[in-house]
């Protein structure tokens, strides 16, 4: 095996259900900017590329030639974003942190790996239209069952998908990077658009406008959700300890002056008794 910039190089042998499984691990700062293999590693399972100067992801053109490949970890590789080309291996867990991705272009064509089941991405790309980062990776990558090393449960996916749809959904024009998306989830969950752009929201969801301190929050949530698990998901844009945290609802109670009243945090969303502005109040 030949490599541009050679310092340290590791390749593991393991012998696996009849056939060896190579595992190739070039150790961290090692400046390597590309891999170009002279012998044909068939087997090759896992590639560790991480802290290297890779810079451009067409500098692993040569992976085409490992058809097994199914972990992929490029971290730290100073990488602007990521190119799937014609007869990429079907990787499977691909780690991706401390990268230089700002926009949603740079990773679109994750979605090109149908067998993409766990990431690690670390996301510093801000989310939009309300929609935290975390949702929009979920509901662009259909398959992903782990982000960042949390698991991504049935629920979680359907609430960012439909988020997803709700919000980003309303914008006009959607922007590309989106667009195909958005036609795949409204399909999937029955959505349609109105001709104002709007989503057409189903009634099982409920928008909770969220105050903490001088920050404040707007967002839709299934009326099936507990107040803590909508409250841990505004806390981690607008700060805050959930579990540190009173939960006021801002209720007049069919009388003029409106009172504030303690909620447990795990009460459904669908057993709170909102006021007309659906303002729920967090304090430390």
């Amino acid at each position: 095996m030949r490599i541009f910039v050679y310092r340290v190089l590791f390749v593991f042998f393991q012998r696996k259900n009849g056939f060896v499984k190579v595992i190739f691990a070039a150790s961290a700062n090692n400046a390597f900017d590309r891999i170009e293999p002279s012998e044909n590693y068939e087997t090759l399972e896992e590639l560790f590329m991480y802290e290297n100067g890779i810079s451009k992801f067409s500098n692993l053109d040569s992976l085409k030639k490992f058809q097994r490949l199914k972990y992929l970890s490029i971290s730290q590789c100073r990488l602007k974003n990521i190119e799937i080309g014609d007869d990429f291996p079907h990787i499977e867990t691909l780690v991706a942190d401390g990268n230089e991705f700002s926009k949603w272009e740079d990773i679109q064509d994750l979605t090109l790996l149908p067998d993409l089941k766990k990431l690690t991405l670390r996301c510093l790309i801000p989310g939009e239209c309300g929609v935290d980062n975390r949702e929009i990776v979920i509901s662009k990558l259909e398959n992903l069952v782990e982000l960042d090393h949390c698991d991504i449960s049935p629920i979680e996916r359907k609430n960012a998908e439909r988020q997803f749809l709700i919000r980003i959904g309303f914008m006009r024009p959607i922007a590309e990077v989106h667009h195909k998306d958005v036609e795949r989830l409204s399909v999937k969950h029955d959505f349609c658009f109105g001709e104002n752009g709007s989503a057409e929201e189903s009634s099982d969801f409920i928008t909770i406008r969220f105050q903490y301190g001088d920050k404040w929050f707007e967002k839709a949530f299934p009326q099936s959700m507990e107040l803590m698990r909508a409250a841990t998901l505004v806390c981690r844009i607008v700060g805050g300890n959930p579990r540190g945290i009173t939960y006021y609802i801002r209720s007049n109670n069919g009388i003029d002056d409106p009172q504030e009243i303690t909620v447990q945090p795990y009460t459904l969303l669908s057993s709170l008794t909102f006021g007309p502005d659906n303002l729920l109040i967090m304090v430390d």
